[in-house]
């Protein structure tokens, strides 16, 4: 799959596997440059944004707040990350909030538990839903 921009670079940008991210870098730093996009790299993925005061910790306050309005509970958000790119919602989480890092990024203090990689997230949404359906 080769590597697609929409024709409004704020739509979409993707990356084929059969791409190289230095191929993908290169392309993106036009748009990079000129401030329209701004490129986060993680350990195994980069993302390209578009250059607004907009993150992961923006989108976690945005849901809450949208959420707040229709229920009369608190609302707690859980949240599991596995990279550099989740640092932005591990610090937009809350005392009441859950914050899991997944696998041995990110390192970070903001994280409240653990778990080993992808499996173990398996094995907790399993778990969770067998506490939910009182199995």
């Amino acid at each position: 799959m080769p590597i697609v921009i929409a024709n409004n670079p704020l739509d979409c940008v993707a990356i084929g596997s059969g791409q190289s991210l230095e191929e993908f870098e290169a392309l993106a730093e036009p748009l990079v440059d000129a401030r329209v996009l701004k490129l986060l790299t993680g350990a195994k993925a980069m993302e390209l944004l578009p250059a607004v005061d907009w993150h992961k910790g923006r989108a976690c306050e945005w849901i809450r707040g949208r959420v707040r309005v229709t229920v009369a509970d608190p609302v707690s958000i859980v949240y599991l990350g596995d990279d550099r790119t989740d640092e932005d919602a591990f610090g937009a989480l809350g005392d009441h909030d859950i914050a899991i890092g997944v696998g041995e990024r990110p390192h970070t203090h903001l994280i409240d538990w653990r778990l080993a990689g992808p499996a173990s997230v398996g094995r907790l949404f399993e778990h969770l839903a067998r506490l939910r359906s009182g199995v």
